[in-house]
């Protein structure tokens, strides 16, 4: 997992701007890491295929409304690489739906980033 210090850093200080406490903020981004791979050089395509899931075993649950939204691969510009799994606070009337690849039409591959839908829609 890469993360830029300068990212870290610029999001702690919006979150603390916003009055959120650490646990907020992992509530509302609950893969803050994921912002960190936007910067590589996504313009080409990819046209390999994702490897498949790794089988992850979660730590114990943080707290009692804990979720865990599983891992994924993201592409870093030359590759695959993985992105572990996290524990996060559930949000009531809604549920987590995962990241996923998606083949296009053209046969590239997208990434679907994860985020909280409504409990009774599918899959983004």
């Amino acid at each position: 997992m890469r993360i830029h210090l300068n990212n870290v850093i610029a999001a702690a200080g919006l979150a603390a701007t916003l009055g959120m406490a650490p646990a907020a903020w992992a509530q509302a981004r609950p893969h803050a890491h994921h912002v960190v791979h936007r910067h590589a050089d996504l313009d080409a395509p990819i046209t390999v295929a994702p490897p498949a899931p790794r089988a992850e075993t979660p730590p114990p649950r943080p707290f009692t409304d804990a979720i865990w939204t599983g891992g994924h691969w993201s592409w870093n510009g030359s590759g695959y690489v993985w992105e572990e799994g996290a524990w996060v606070r559930a949000i009531p009337g809604r549920r987590w739906s995962p990241w996923r690849w998606t083949q296009q039409p053209d046969g590239h591959w997208m990434l679907v980033p994860g985020g909280w839908v409504p409990s009774h829609e599918g899959h983004l």
